[in-house]
C-alpha cells in the first residue's frame, strides 16, 4: 500500500523544492535510507493512531464484520489515496496482512502498519510480466495465497497506479478467483482532511473530528470464472468500494471527491 510516506514528505516541503533539480534529488536519497525509513515509518504510525484515538467514529453496520465473518479469510479491498487508516479497519483479534511495495516509500508504509500491528507482505505488480517479476508481483500473489490458504485475511489497495482513481484492476478479482475467498470493500474517512491533487485523489486524514468507517457486501469470484466473469467480478468491486467509500464519508459528514 504505497505512497503514504512519500507523498506525505513531499507535501511538507513542496513549497520550497518542488522544481529544484538538487532538492529533488537530495530526497530521493534520504528516501533511500533506512534510518529515515524507519523514523518516518514511526511517526506515521503514532500521527495516525493520533487520528484514530481522536475521532468520533459511526460504523456501518453498527457491528461492520458481523456478517463477513462467516466469509474469513477475505480479502479487504481499498481506495489507494483512501487507506491511511487500514490498520484500524480490521476485527479485533482478527489476523490480516498488508500488500506493500518493495519502493522505498513502501519500507516506510511496512514500518508503519507493523507499528500498528499489521504484518505486510512485500511486492507489486508492474504493467507487464517482467515488470511483475522484478518488482516481486509473482511472490507477492503467492504470498497472498498462502496467507488466506492459512486462515488469514488480507488488505490490499486496489486500483492501479497511476491508473484511474476510481476503477479496480482485475488482480484482486483474480485472488479472489484463485483462493476462493470473497472481497469485502471497505472504507474510512473523516470529516477534516487534506485533498491532494494526486492520481489516486488521495486524502490525507486530521484528527479531532467525526469519522466513518464502512463495511461492504462480499463479492464472490467463481473459481473457474473466465475473463468475461473476472470482468464483472472487477466492475462489481469497483461499484460496491465507491458505495462504501460514499457512505463513510456521509457518516463523517464531508463530501467524497469522485
Amino acid at each position: 500500500m504505497p505512497g503514504f510516506g512519500l507523498w506525505l514528505f513531499i507535501w511538507s516541503v513542496s513549497c520550497i523544492g518542488q522544481d529544484n533539480y538538487l532538492w529533488r534529488n537530495a530526497m530521493k536519497k534520504l528516501l533511500k535510507s533506512q534510518f529515515f525509513q524507519h523514523i518516518a515509518g514511526k511517526l506515521i504510525a503514532w500521527y495516525l493512531k493520533l487520528v484514530y484515538l481522536t475521532s468520533r467514529i459511526k460504523c456501518y453496520p453498527d457491528n461492520p464484520y458481523a456478517n463477513a465473518g462467516e466469509f474469513k479469510p477475505f480479502i479487504l479491498a481499498m481506495w489507494h489515496g483512501q487507506h491511511f487508516m487500514v490498520s484500524f479497519m480490521r476485527a479485533a483479534g482478527h489476523d490480516i496482512r498488508a500488500l506493500v511495495s518493495r519502493s522505498g516509500d513502501g519500507t516506510i508504509n511496512a514500518v508503519a502498519l507493523e507499528t500498528l500491528g499489521v504484518k505486510t507482505i512485500r511486492g507489486s505488480g508492474g504493467r507487464n510480466r517482467y515488470k511483475t517479476i522484478s518488482k516481486g508481483g509473482v511472490s507477492g500473489l503467492l504470498a497472498m495465497q498462502k496467507a488466506l490458504a492459512s486462515d488469514i485475511s488480507i488488505a490490499m489497495t486496489v486500483n492501479i497506479p497511476h491508473g484511474e482513481a476510481r476503477e479496480a484492476g482485475a488482480g484482486v478479482a483474480m485472488l479472489a478467483k484463485i483462493s476462493g475467498c470473497p472481497v469485502i470493500p471497505v472504507a474510512f474517512a473523516t470529516r477534516h482532511r487534506v485533498d491532494f491533487d494526486t492520481w489516486d485523489k488521495a486524502s490525507l486524514n486530521l484528527p479531532f473530528g467525526a469519522a466513518g468507517f464502512v463495511v461492504g457486501k462480499p463479492v464472490f469470484v467463481d473459481n473457474d470464472a473466465d475473463d468475461l466473469a473476472i470482468e464483472e467480478g472487477r466492475k462489481q468491486i469497483t461499484a460496491e468500494l465507491e458505495s462504501v467509500t460514499g457512505k463513510a464519508y456521509e457518516l463523517a459528514g464531508g463530501q467524497y471527491r469522485t
